[in-house]
């Protein structure tokens, strides 16, 4: 942000804190980040049996029918936080984006992530609405 404001250049940032994260992620995109990344298949079958065939009820006088889970990690499972890393460096890996962002040095830096936080870098505001 110094350099561009020295050399008065124009710079675009957004923040981006994804609701609800955890909760969104397919869990087909899991399987196939996993596969992607070569994990060992051994904690990919352990990881399915624990997915695969999960399911909630709700419970007021009588217990409700069974009702699937297919999206998300699971709350508090410390791996959690792991798998939606995984998920979202393979959607990153795949966008397009290599003369995007800003210049630093000699690479150049598209965004930056924490977590379900995301901060994006453009020098044009039209460049940062088609990465949003």
């Amino acid at each position: 942000m110094e350099k561009y404001k020295k050399f008065n250049r124009p710079l675009y940032i957004a923040f981006i804190d994804y609701a609800k994260a955890f909760d969104t992620i397919s869990q087909n995109a899991i399987w196939e980040a996993m596969k992607k990344y070569h994990i060992n298949q051994n904690y990919v079958r352990v990881l399915k049996n624990i997915y695969e065939g999960s399911v909630s009820q709700v419970k007021l006088e009588t217990r409700g029918p069974n009702i699937p889970i297919c999206r998300g990690v699971r709350q508090g499972d410390p791996l959690s936080p792991k798998l939606f890393i995984l998920v979202l460096q393979y959607i990153f890996d795949n966008l397009n984006w290599q003369s995007e962002g800003i210049r630093v040095n000699q690479d150049q830096l598209t965004h930056l992530r924490f977590a379900d936080d995301i901060v994006l870098f453009a020098e044009t505001s039209k460049r940062l609405e088609e990465k949003g």
